[in-house]
């Protein structure tokens, strides 16, 4: 028998004998259990003092193919429209703090990539908006889904994405420092980007907030 069986039963047998939840927990943490562990055994269990009978085990994590695809496809497009919108948002800042001559010889021109951007953002943004709307309107109605890894997973996923972006910048930043290519348009750019991805950060890491007070 697992670890993880052998402290599920010996919960289920201890609420079925009439113990507190408190008194269980205290054996469990002299016996060195880890309190994440100790949590998540009790909390399988629903908690009314006023039920009858044995303990009432709480429904299961759920990973349904629809969970999996919203989330799939709300990742998608929260890359796409990060992605363009910084692209954008550069290209505007070359076209007005850049030399004119110098930004009309670059490989592409600022024109093309800002036109190019936009439509990227024009039909992904939208997507996002509304994928998040529908799913966070599913969270707050139905609890099941609140439940579901898939979007722990995306949330961490995204967090860390966003600290790999931070750490990126950074190095440019210090590696521009030790060039000399510090530049205004290259301020305005890591400014930019580190606004981008701290408003995703700030939103996801919120979302994961909420779900653990409410777990």
């Amino acid at each position: 028998m697992k670890d993880e069986e052998k402290l599920a039963k010996y919960v289920h047998d201890a609420l079925a004998a009439g113990h507190s939840r408190e008194q269980i927990r205290t054996n469990l943490t002299a016996a060195s259990w880890a309190e994440k562990e100790v949590n998540r055994a009790l909390n399988a269990w629903h908690d009314d003092a006023s039920a009858i009978g044995p303990p009432v085990p709480k429904p299961g994590f759920s990973v349904p193919g629809r969970d999996v695809f919203s989330h799939g496809l709300l990742f998608l497009a929260l890359l796409m429209t990060t992605y363009h919108l910084i692209s954008l948002g550069g290209s505007i800042i070359d076209f007005w703090l850049t030399d004119e001559l110098l930004a009309q010889g670059a490989p592409i021109p600022v024109a093309f990539r800002i036109r190019f951007s936009a439509a990227w953002l024009i039909v992904f943004f939208p997507v996002f908006l509304i994928l998040n709307s529908r799913i966070n309107r599913s969270l707050a109605a139905n609890n099941n889904m609140g439940r579901s890894q898939v979007r722990k997973w995306f949330c961490y996923t995204t967090l860390f994405l966003t600290v790999l972006v931070f750490l990126g910048t950074l190095i440019a930043v210090v590696h521009s420092l030790l060039t000399g290519g510090f530049t205004l348009p290259f301020f305005a750019k890591v400014v930019l980007t580190a606004v981008v991805a701290g408003a995703v950060f700030l939103y996801f890491r919120k979302d994961l907030v909420e779900e653990n007070h409410e777990a």
